[in-house]
């Protein structure tokens, strides 16, 4: 079981946060058009059909072509000015612009093909963008894959009157335009459904001719301590909060926020450091098991480091923990990582504070990272968390980019 705790701190603070927690000027993300943008199918296999469609130009970019692979007995049929199917920030104004279906089994299974814009400034990764397009269809997730920060896959299964169904939702964002797959199919099919919809939702391969606005507008900042430079980098709205020393006097702290937060529901944190070969050698060790107790201290570090920091004087917080990961090889970043999901309760017993926390350990380095934000309880609130946690990964791939942090 993770650890649970509780403290009360009343130690040094940059500003208040959560709750009204930062207040700023909004901010636009960097809106460079996108330009021509594809998604090209891989050959068909005999028996399969290819199939082309096209995502309607917005906002004065450019359209996305469309092509994919499907079995040949099954049909798709254009769809045009049909009411917004999703209601979901961050998409805007999405439409089902194809259906497909195989006759004699539509009662069965249906898929959607829906474009859709993705408001740059509240952008979210592809599997968290998955999964709350499954919450808002009711259904209960029980699998879900990255591939990237811009596309995910998730499945997830609910009840309708007496039957259980399965939806499969697949997002890819490219620039602003977001492509979805929606498989709706009747669970007691899936031996049979799933692995046509595998090679379907397998053939799609992004394909961009421009620069993405997001990645265009990242914006970086060079930490330096002693002799060291740890470089990261951030979605154009966010902005440095504070860069302080840290430790006893080994490591900085740093603290970012997102100009558009007006409401003041996010923030992230970052705690960068040296270690020396003995210490190196234990966190190794340590992180190589799932929540070792060694790794405790350095959570309860970091949540006193936000808490006193980003929260107003003298709070009393508890915290419990929720679930504990650690990345495959492929995805591990250094020598040791571990994620830890938690929440942290105020003392009043009625405030809730999402917590994210990642262990990563270098060569002679070590970096905690975490993220606070308001519970995403209303859809505004869990568009501002998703887009705090997009910005939370592209601080872990900030790591991953620096030699000290290489996994070889």
């Amino acid at each position: 079981m993770m650890m649970t705790f509780a403290k009360r701190r009343g130690l040094w603070r940059v500003a208040a946060l959560i709750g009204s927690l930062l207040t700023a000027e909004a901010g636009m993300a960097e809106s460079s058009r996108d330009a021509s943008l594809t998604i090209d199918a891989v050959p068909a296999r005999q028996g399969e059909t290819a199939h082309d469609f096209v995502c309607p130009a917005r906002d004065g970019g450019a359209p996305t072509k469309i092509g994919f692979i499907a079995p040949g007995n099954m049909f798709w049929s254009e769809i045009v000015d049909e009411k917004p199917v999703f209601d979901t920030p961050p998409l805007q104004a999405a439409h089902r612009i194809a259906l497909g279906y195989v006759p004699e089994e539509r009662d069965r299974l249906e898929i959607s093909l829906i474009c859709a814009g993705h408001d740059l400034d509240l952008v979210a990764a592809g599997s968290d963008l998955g999964r709350a397009l499954l919450q808002d269809q009711g259904a209960d997730l029980l699998f879900g894959e990255s591939h990237g920060l811009d596309a995910g896959d998730v499945l997830g299964e609910q009840e309708v009157g007496n039957e259980r169904w399965r939806d499969r939702i697949g997002t890819w964002r490219l620039g602003s335009q977001e492509v979805i797959l929606h498989a709706r199919y009747n669970a007691d099919a899936a031996t049979a459904i799933e692995p046509m919809l595998g090679r379907i939702f397998g053939t799609f391969a992004p394909h961009r001719d421009g620069r993405d606005p997001v990645a265009a507008g990242m914006r970086t900042w060079p930490l330096r301590f002693d002799d060291k430079t740890l470089t990261v980098s951030l979605p154009g709205n966010w902005e440095s909060l504070a860069v302080t020393p840290a430790g006893n006097g080994d490591g900085l702290a740093a603290f970012f926020r997102d100009k558009n937060d007006t409401g003041g529901d996010v923030a992230l944190a970052l705690l960068w450091g040296e270690t020396s070969p003995q210490k190196t050698e234990r966190l190794a060790g340590a992180l190589g098991i799932p929540d070792d107790p060694a790794l405790h201290p350095l959570i309860a570090a970091m949540l006193d480091l936000e808490i006193s920091n980003l929260l107003p004087l003298g709070a009393e917080y508890s915290y419990q923990g929720e679930r504990v990961a650690v990345p495959p090889p492929g995805r591990l970043i250094g020598l040791g990582q571990q994620s830890f999901t938690g929440v942290i309760i105020l003392g009043d017993e009625q405030t809730r504070i999402a917590s994210d926390i990642d262990i990563v350990l270098g060569k002679g380095q070590m970096a905690i990272l975490g993220l606070l934000g308001a519970m995403p309880d209303s859809a505004s609130r869990r568009a501002r968390y998703m887009h705090a946690s997009f910005a939370y990964q592209t601080l872990l791939g900030s790591l991953r980019r620096q030699d000290a942090f290489r996994a070889d």
